[in-house]
């Protein structure tokens, strides 16, 4: 597939827009992400998603990607190919991304973390005796 793989390295944040705007499919075989913003920025950008099964991917991208071990080199070549040659599929990924992506915010990830944060420490505060 090296007349259709670009592997373009890293690249200046301003860049990527365009770059998932003029990709056919973002392959994202990470062996370990958090969360994943690439994911969501490409889903966004309505290019569709090919990522490992490992730690949080699957759950950020849910059903809105080809999800693939990345130890199996054959099954993530096959991936691309059907991605690239079979239309159904590249739209439902779009569609199914670009719906994903709406349950994603700053707002709501603020939001979450300012919870965690009161939740921790209310529980640090009942847990926690007179200082000696």
């Amino acid at each position: 597939m090296r007349d259709v793989v670009n592997l373009l390295g890293q690249r200046p944040y301003e860049d990527m827009p365009y770059l998932y705007w003029g990709a056919e499919a973002m392959v994202f075989p990470s062996y370990y992400e958090s969360f994943g913003n690439p994911l969501i920025e490409a889903m966004a950008a309505g290019t569709p998603v090919i990522a490992s099964d490992r730690h949080a991917i699957p759950e950020t991208v849910g059903t809105a990607a080809v999800i693939v071990d990345p130890d199996q080199v054959e099954s993530l070549a096959q991936a691309m190919e059907r991605v690239r040659e079979d239309p159904a599929l590249r739209e439902r990924l779009v569609r199914a991304g670009r719906d994903r992506v709406k349950g994603y915010s700053w707002e709501s990830a603020v939001t979450s973390a300012l919870q965690i944060i009161e939740s921790v420490s209310k529980s640090k505060i009942m847990n926690t005796g007179p200082l000696p």
